[in-house]
C-alpha cells in the first residue's frame, strides 16, 4: 500500500512538472497533476486487480486520459491536449526505454528483446487507447451534430 501511495505521489509531482513546462494556467494545474493521479491509479488497478497486462492496461489507461481531459476541457473551456498531455506522462514507458537502450549497448540481446517488447507494448497501448476513445467520441459528437440538422 505505502509503494502506491508514493507511485500516486509522485505521478502528481510529474503531471505537475509537466504542466508548469507547458506553462498551463495557474488556474488549471491542479486538474491537470490530478489526471495524472488519476491515470496512474486506472493503469495500477488494471495491472494489480484485474490482472491485465502492459499493452490492456496501457490501453485501458489512455482511454480513461482521453475521457478525462475531454471532459475537463468542457468543463474549463480549455484545449483537450492541456489535461490529456500532462496526465499521460505517468504512463509513459521511461525505464523501459532505458533499459532497451541499456541492453543494446551492453551487448545483451535477450534483455533488449525483453524490454524492447515491453516497451513497444505499453507505446501502442498508448497510442490505442486515445485513438479509439478520440474515434469514438469523434464520431459520437458528428452523429449528434448531424441529428440534430
Amino acid at each position: 500500500m505505502k509503494t502506491i501511495i508514493i507511485q500516486l505521489v509522485a505521478s502528481f509531482l510529474g503531471s505537475l512538472g509537466f504542466s508548469l513546462l507547458f506553462n498551463v494556467e495557474k488556474k488549471k494545474l491542479l486538474p491537470c497533476s490530478l489526471g495524472g493521479v488519476f491515470i496512474w491509479g486506472v493503469y495500477l488497478f488494471c495491472t494489480h486487480s484485474l490482472g491485465l497486462g502492459d499493452l490492456a492496461a496501457s490501453a485501458v489507461s489512455a482511454g480513461a486520459c482521453q475521457l478525462f481531459a475531454e471532459g475537463m476541457a468542457r468543463l474549463m473551456k480549455a484545449p483537450t491536449t492541456i489535461f490529456c498531455i500532462p496526465a499521460l506522462v505517468p504512463l509513459i514507458p521511461g525505464g523501459s526505454l532505458y533499459r532497451t537502450m541499456d541492453a543494446v549497448i551492453a551487448r545483451d540481446w535477450e534483455k533488449f528483446y525483453t524490454n524492447g517488447a515491453a516497451t513497444l507494448q505499453i507505446t501502442f497501448g498508448i497510442a490505442l487507447g486515445l485513438s479509439l476513445i478520440s474515434g469514438l467520441l469523434f464520431t459520437l459528437h458528428r452523429k449528434k451534430k448531424i441529428e440534430k440538422n
